[in-house]
This record gives C-alpha cells, structure tokens and sequence, in this order.
C-alpha cells in the first residue's frame, strides 16, 4: 500500500471512527443501554431493517465491519430525524449529523460510491469480504440473466484425466459438461449449451484430438454426446454450429419455451490433449469459462493417482485476449487474476462418496462415465471447487504440477 492509499484509508477510519462514536450516545439516549431492533423502530416509527443494521454496525469491535454494516447516510439521517422527534438531545444531534456528513462526503470520493468503499475495506476483514463478493457476485448473475435472457440453477464441469496408454508422455481427458434447469426470461435467440473443440486432426487419425464420444466414437450426431439418463424428458431439440475452431450445440430459438427448465448433460474424450514430457512447470491444465449465468459451479478434476505431482494449483484469472489462460508464475497472471474465494477440496481416494447435493445422481452418473470410457476408477483421486455465482468470462482452471525428480 503506498502513502496515498495508507492516508486514505487512514481519513475513512478517522471518518467511520467518528459516525461509531457519534451514533453510540443516539442510540443510548432513544433506546436505553440495551436496545432492541424491534422496539426502537416500533418507538420511532422506522423500519426495523434500519435499526437492526444500526446495531449491528455499533456493536463489532473492529472498524471493517462498522464499514460495511452502517447504514447509508439517507438512512442514517431518517433516524436522526425520528430520534429527533422523540426527543434526541441537541447536542447528541448536531454531532450525529455532521459525522454522517462526513462520511457522505469520504463516500462521494471513492468510484463507484459506498459499492468502492466497502470493496476497499473487504480485503481487511475475512466475514466483510466474503459477503462483499457474495453481494457483488449475485448482482452479476442477476443482470446477465436479464441481459442475456437466460440463466441456469447449476453448471457442471468434469474432467476425467488419466495417461494415455498408447502414448505415455500424453494425458487423455473426458470431459463431462451439465447445466441443469436452464430457463428462458424471453424466447428470443439461440442457448450455446455445449462446445466440441476441433483442435488439430481428422477424426480417422488416432493421434487427432478431436472430441469423441467416451467409447472413442467420431459422430457428428449431437445426440450421441448426451448422457440421456441424466437429461430432462423430454430432450429438446438441438441445433449444430459450426465455427473454424469447435462444433457448437444451441438451443433455437424459442427451446425451451419461457419458464420450461431443462437439464442437459454432455460429454466427449479427448485423446493426448497434454504433453507431460514438457518443460511447462504446470505440463496440464483444465478450465472452465462459464457464458451462463448460473447459481451454483461445481468443478471436479479426478486424476489418475501418480499422474501428476501434487494438487491442482486453482487460478481464477478474466478470460485471456489469445483464449488460453494465464499459467501461474506467469508476469501476467496477476494482471488477469480475478479475487473469487474458491477453496479446492480433496475427495476421497477411489471416488467414493463424491456425491453432491447440486446435482442429483452425480455419483451414477460419474460411475457410468468411467464404465462407457473402460477406465477404473478406483485408482483415481479427485478435487472440487463449488462456486456459488460463477462470474461469467471469469475461467476458472486447474493446474496440475508435474513430477520433480528425487521429490
């Protein structure tokens, strides 16, 4: 933090210090030495989500969350005014008011209003941040979900990797692709549901890494992708786009009608996707860019065990301009780098027990997945990261350290 920053950080807890101190005495006065949200606003004839949010911002020690708790100054000055009329002292009052001046004013001096200041302060308290970002995160859902027309309840992304047999110093992925009940606010426009990349290939050539389906099938049938017993019924009707780099499967529009949920399921293998023979840190990595907006993210990565050197390393970076993530140790992946607390958890050994409550039947379904690829997956570990409000363009990846001789 450099001078400037430090001294204006240093004025907002002068600022806050002072709205703290000023309120107390208000708030003993009109309320007694212990108050109650309910009566108070009963007393004053306010709303008792004001006064509640009151207390809270004076009863926390720390100053972070006097922060983010203290109502705006509008709401503060609408319980001055009824603190005023049920007879607040004068002097209790002119300091009220002019602290809540004050902090109108530290308030107008940061972009974006009380929005930038709390976001400058989020970083000090750990419960602050949190619900800052959760904040921050919803309302981002709830605006593309107007903008775009569309939204979903739950986004899956699987990865499924392992060592190729027929080539050792190559991984091949199954990738197993979900969004659940996927609504319609207008029934205008194309839903782009899933995506197969055409990276390098012909579908003849066994060396090619064109998307197959799990029993190593080249189709171009969008059917054949789907994991049927794990869609909605009936299945929808499915359109094919093709661009010079992937075969897109969209929604038309109009499927499904407005308010018509839909869940849909789809999966591909791709053979020697990764070198594990490079001279790359992180030989391997796998993400996911949500487009959708969704409620909840549940990201799996189950490996092999001894396919690589240790946990996945989780990078949450914007959605780079060449359409490959930032690798970390990278100079610009903290340039890219987006704040989201997304803590990966370790599953169990084997894959028991990998269950979620986001999803249902995700363990058959992954059972079903390993039994049409031929792969067992006893010998597998896994890692999830579950987000709730996946910010969409935001990619999310899991880098996968490769073995140091001798470790």
């Amino acid at each position: 933090m450099n001078a400037s920053q430090s001294g204006t950080m240093g004025k907002v807890r002068g600022v806050v210090s002072e709205i703290h101190d000023a309120l107390r005495p208000v708030v003993t006065e009109i309320g007694g030495r212990a108050p109650r949200a309910s009566t108070m606003a009963r007393d004053l004839g306010i709303d008792q989500t004001l006064t509640a949010r009151l207390l809270r911002a004076l009863r926390p020690p720390d100053i972070t969350s006097v922060i983010h708790e203290v109502p705006s100054p509008e709401g503060l000055r609408i319980f001055l005014a009824a603190a005023s009329r049920a007879g607040l002292s004068e002097s209790c009052s002119e300091r009220a008011h002019k602290a809540v001046r004050e902090f109108e004013r530290i308030i107008s001096e940061f972009p974006g209003g009380r929005a930038g200041l709390n976001a400058a302060f989020a970083g000090l308290s750990p419960a602050t941040r949190d619900h800052t970002e959760g904040a921050a995160k919803q309302s981002i859902y709830k605006s593309m979900s107007i903008l775009l027309g569309f939204c979903c309840d739950v986004s899956l992304a699987t990865f499924i990797i392992r060592r190729s047999t027929d080539a050792p110093n190559f991984c091949d992925t199954a990738y197993v692709l979900g969004k659940y009940n996927v609504q319609r606010l207008r029934p205008s426009h194309a839903i782009t549901m899933f995506g197969r990349t055409l990276l390098a290939g012909s579908p003849n050539d066994p060396d090619s890494t064109v998307g197959r389906t799990l029993d190593g099938r080249f189709t171009e049938d969008v059917g054949d992708y789907l994991l049927t017993n794990y869609c909605s019924r009936p299945l929808p009707r499915m359109d094919i786009v093709n661009t010079t780099t992937a075969v897109l499967n969209v929604l038309p529009e109009g499927v499904p009608a407005v308010n018509e949920p839909v869940s849909l399921v789809s999966a591909q293998l791709v053979r020697r996707g990764s070198n594990l023979a490079s001279g790359a840190h992180y030989p391997c990595f796998e993400g996911f860019t949500p487009r959708m907006p969704s409620k909840i993210l549940v990201m799996d990565a189950l490996v092999e065990e001894g396919l690589f050197g240790g946990p996945p390393l989780l990078g949450t970076t914007l959605h780079s301009l060449n359409g490959i993530p930032v690798a970390p140790g990278n100079p610009a992946f903290h340039l890219d780098e987006v704040s989201l607390q997304a803590p990966v958890q370790q599953l169990p050994r084997g894959l028991h027990q990998i269950s979620t409550p986001d999803i249902p039947d995700y363990s058959a379904m992954i059972g079903d997945a390993f039994a049409s690829l031929g792969w067992d997956r006893s010998g597998f570990v896994g890692y999830r990261t579950v987000v709730r409000y996946p910010v969409p363009v935001v990619n999310l990846s899991y880098w996968f350290p490769k073995h140091v001789a001798g470790a």
